[in-house]
C-alpha cells in the first residue's frame, strides 16, 4: 500500500511537498486506506440509482430502436455519476494534502 514512488522517501517526500518522510507516510495511509476505499463504496450504489433512473425514464419505450436511446444514455449519465465520483476523490485528497502541509 505504502511506497515511495521508485525514488527514496526523502526524495519523494520533498518532491511532493511533504516537510518530513513521516508526513508523507501519514498522508498516503489515509489516501490509500480510507479515502480511495470511500471513493469506490460510493461510487456503486451511485451507477445503480443512475441506471435505475435511466430505466424508469424510458419504461414505457418497449419497442423500436428505444432500447439504443436508453443504453446511451444509461452510458452517459454513469459516465457523469464516474466523472463527479473522481472529481470528488480529487477534492478530497487535495483537502487532504493541504491540511496535512499547512
Amino acid at each position: 500500500v505504502l511506497s515511495c514512488d521508485g525514488a527514496t522517501c526523502e526524495k519523494s517526500a520533498a518532491a511532493g511537498g511533504y516537510t518530513s518522510v513521516y508526513q508523507y507516510m501519514i498522508t498516503n495511509a489515509v489516501l490509500q486506506l480510507l479515502l480511495l476505499p470511500f471513493g469506490l463504496l460510493i461510487l456503486y450504489p451511485m451507477l445503480l440509482q443512475a441506471n435505475k433512473l435511466v430505466a424508469a425514464a424510458f419504461q414505457w419505450t418497449s419497442c423500436g430502436m428505444w432500447w439504443l436511446v436508453r443504453l446511451v444514455l444509461g452510458t452517459c449519465v454513469s459516465a457523469l455519476v464516474m466523472w463527479s465520483n473522481d472529481h470528488l476523490q480529487l477534492a478530497l485528497r487535495d483537502m487532504l494534502f493541504f491540511s496535512t502541509t499547512s
